[in-house]
């Protein structure tokens, strides 16, 4: 466990931690559990630490990607708010060409470059920094990843002007949402279909 932190900000501990994906385990180290008095602390800082804790949406993604691998095989793939990889590392050992691993939040991206080297990832894996919609997209990918990451109502325009940029046409974008922080299914799905009807994409 790895603790980061400094005399006027909270101490914040990583932890490496198994995940089961069908036939394989990734390794994620990721933030540990933390006292209620350090999230208060980060909380009254505005301090963003999701992208550096494991999701269940990014779970359930990266089993959707074990269970089905010809969504990915022999594919490009884009992962945008990577956070911790899982996902994006799960495409990569289903057999996907090449992996994409982005998120917005700089402190993310050593910890994705860790993941990836602890899985035995490096030739297929590239961590970069991408901020939805902004400067630094990857290249437009065959597949387009997303887990769990839309904790509130306005990064859902932004994740889909990364989608826009990201995916190749006739590309596939796969979104696993979980509900939260005002975020319903809802709020996607019209948020979808309104950009679906402009002709970016189709929604299935």
């Amino acid at each position: 466990m790895a603790a980061y932190g400094s005399d006027s900000e909270p101490e914040i501990e990583y932890e490496d931690k198994a995940f089961a994906v069908g036939p394989w385990t990734l390794t994620a180290r990721v933030i540990a559990e933390l006292p209620l008095d350090v999230l208060f602390d980060l909380e009254n800082k505005r301090d963003e630490i999701s992208g550096q804790r494991a999701w269940p949406g990014s779970l359930l993604l990266a089993l959707t990607v074990d269970r089905k691998p010809e969504l990915v095989a022999g594919r490009t793939v884009v992962e945008l708010g990577a956070g911790g990889g899982l996902a994006g590392m799960a495409a990569a050992k289903a057999g996907a060409s090449s992996v994409a691993l982005t998120d917005g939040d700089a402190r993310c991206l050593g910890l994705l470059r860790d993941n990836v080297e602890a899985n035995g990832l490096k030739e297929t894996c590239a961590v970069s920094r991408y901020a939805w919609g902004g400067a630094g997209a990857p290249a437009p990918a065959e597949v387009v990843l997303a887990g769990d990451v839309l904790y509130k109502p306005e990064l859902v325009e932004p994740l889909l002007d990364g989608i826009v940029e990201t995916l190749a046409p006739g590309g596939t974008a796969l979104l696993c949402h979980l509900p939260r922080a005002g975020v319903s299914h809802a709020v996607v799905s019209a948020a979808l279909k309104k950009r679906a009807a402009t002709g970016a994409f189709s929604v299935a």
